[in-house]
């Protein structure tokens, strides 16, 4: 590869706020938008892959319907019809799901993998769907079927806030 054709950055105070710790040592706290940013620089042609938190974008629901994540419902439990109602419950709440199907394999919870970046929706579903943060894995996959898949557990078909 020419070097002229090689790209580099560094995450700098651009990307970076100066702050204190809990504990009152000063530290370094990452702005991940500006840090996605300087990212998409590096790694892409076509500019931003997912929208920027802005003054304009303030609010969960914005910024999730921003990225337009697609997204799988899958039922991984015994419930019937649990996926078809899940799917009925995200679409009215504005999540673009295009997938309602039956998993492969039954989860006793409920699980989200996101396959192409979408930290937006994946934090709006955890708030939503109230997923422990060690049920969610990032699996790069531009070649997924959606960009999110939601996994029902047992946990999901037994306690739920649909109505």
């Amino acid at each position: 590869i020419p070097p002229e054709n090689i790209q580099r950055a560094v995450i700098g105070v651009e990307q970076v706020t100066m702050t204190m710790s809990a504990d009152g040592l000063d530290i370094l706290q990452p702005d991940p938008d500006a840090i996605r940013l300087l990212r998409d620089v590096i790694f892409t042609t076509s500019g931003p892959i997912s929208p920027v938190a802005t003054a304009t974008i303030v609010n969960s629901t914005e910024l999730m319907q921003a990225e337009n994540a697609s997204v799988s419902v899958l039922n991984a439990t015994r419930t019937a019809g649990l996926a078809a109602e899940t799917t009925e419950y995200l679409l009215s709440k504005g999540i673009n799901v295009t997938l309602t199907d039956n998993a492969k394999e039954e989860s006793a919870n409920t699980v989200i993998i996101d396959y192409t970046g979408n930290p937006y929706t994946v934090q709006y579903l955890i708030n939503l769907l109230d997923i422990q943060v060690s049920d969610i894995y990032s699996r790069y996959d531009p070649n997924s079927e959606t960009d999110i898949a939601i996994l029902l557990g047992e946990d999901w078909a037994i306690e739920n806030p649909m109505p």
